[in-house]
């Protein structure tokens, strides 16, 4: 009996990292085929790596993220729901399901998932960048400055912050600030600034 025991104790110590880095493949494989555009494909991948793996919130986050590329935005939020299931921890999962709801709309569900996604990794530029940008969509002016000011304190060389930055501070009524920003902008080589500066000028 206990030679049996011993045995089945090798065969599924054998199989299982085999088992575990299948998943892997997979999921190896269809990132590089969201690299490729072919999301369709990455979708199979990622459906072979949940069924060998169930339990794998990576499967489920990447998935979503293919299913976002094909425009299916509802899926994809389906599938960062069982990521963060899986993951409560998972930061990146909810900045991607907050870009997704932001594409069907939901701002202010948008901000609730970058708030989570900024308290687990308060570092990460992208989160601020993406929360300011909704804040403003939602009017909230000068919450979305507060997020555009933490971003560039981050990540200082992006043309692209201080051109969205310009845009707040100038609906806060800082035309001079505003244009401040677009020069910066401008400097770091962001290609609306000019453009933004002479229609800001000539009001």
């Amino acid at each position: 009996m206990k030679r049996l025991l011993f045995l089945i104790l090798i065969v599924f110590g054998f199989f299982l990292p085999a088992f575990a880095e299948t998943a892997g493949t997979f999921i190896d494989s269809g990132q590089d085929k969201v690299s490729d555009g072919d999301y369709a494909g990455a979708v199979k991948d990622y459906d072979m790596a949940i069924k060998l793996d169930p339990n794998n919130a990576q499967a489920y986050y990447e998935r979503g993220y293919a299913r976002y590329k094909s425009g299916d935005y509802k899926g994809a939020i389906r599938d960062d729901d069982k990521a963060i299931a899986l993951n409560p921890k998972y930061a990146k999962a909810y900045y991607d399901r907050g870009l997704f709801k932001y594409k069907l709309g939901d701002y202010k569900g948008a901000v609730k998932d970058d708030d989570r996604a900024i308290l687990l990794d308060p570092g990460y530029y992208g989160y601020y960048y993406d929360r300011g940008w909704y804040k403003y969509l939602l009017g909230d002016y000068k919450a979305s400055l507060k997020d555009y000011d933490k971003l560039i304190e981050l990540e200082p060389k992006r043309g692209a912050s201080y051109y969205e930055r310009a845009l707040v501070k100038y609906k806060l009524g800082d035309k001079e600030g505003a244009i401040a920003d677009l020069n910066k902008a401008d400097e770091l080589g962001d290609k609306q600034a000019k453009d933004k500066i002479k229609e800001i000028q000539g009001k």
